[in-house]
């Protein structure tokens, strides 16, 4: 609601504002960032509202010394602190769109409301989600398997996976018809993704 995500732009703001070390140290970079490319990168963030905002900050005081920053996340960011799972994750992806982020992974703990309510919650994402070795009930790949930035020319690519634990860890009736990719077939899936970014 547009009620809730007033109030987690209040909380975020207020969480930057304790965060200000974070610029400072990245304050030392100062002229030194054209040209650069900087992937800042988060993982098991869990809903913690002051994590979120001190990549929020890092990414604005990079950018602010000309870097083309790249803000990404490797799972398990929908459940854990009250503020995320009390929505069902919803809440996670609203703060990862406030904060900025990129392109994202899955982690175990995306699947712990089902995969119905993970769909539902990344059709708000402003940022990619990509895995490339889970598949949907038809054998065909339920997330895109890579993402590629164009950034003036050159191209950066990255591949998502998620561990073949999830499909243990989660209930079952919540990832029904989902399958995932494990040992050597993942590893095949992972390369068939590589090359097709190479040949891009």
């Amino acid at each position: 609601s547009l009620r809730m995500k007033k109030f987690l732009s209040v909380l975020l703001a207020l969480a930057m504002i304790f965060s200000l070390t974070v610029t400072v140290s990245a304050d030392e970079t100062k002229g030194e960032m054209d040209g650069y490319v900087v992937v800042l990168h988060t993982n098991d963030v869990h809903g913690a509202i002051s994590g979120y905002a001190k990549v929020a900050a890092l990414k604005k005081a990079y950018e602010a010394e000309g870097a083309y920053v790249l803000l990404m996340d490797a799972g398990d960011f929908c459940q854990g602190d009250p503020t995320v799972s009390v929505s069902q994750g919803k809440t996670a992806v609203e703060l990862m769109n406030m904060a900025g982020y990129d392109v994202t992974t899955l982690g175990n703990h995306e699947f712990d409301y089902g995969y119905a309510q993970l769909k539902e919650n990344l059709k708000e994402a402003t940022f990619s989600t990509i895995c490339c070795n889970i598949l949907d009930e038809n054998g065909k790949p339920a997330f895109e398997g890579s993402k590629v930035f164009d950034i003036d020319g050159l191209k950066v690519g990255f591949i998502g996976v998620n561990t073949p634990e999830s499909q243990t860890k989660a209930n079952p009736a919540l990832i029904k018809g989902l399958t995932w990719l494990a040992g050597a077939d993942m590893v095949k899936a992972v390369q068939a993704e590589a090359d097709k970014l190479k040949a891009e």
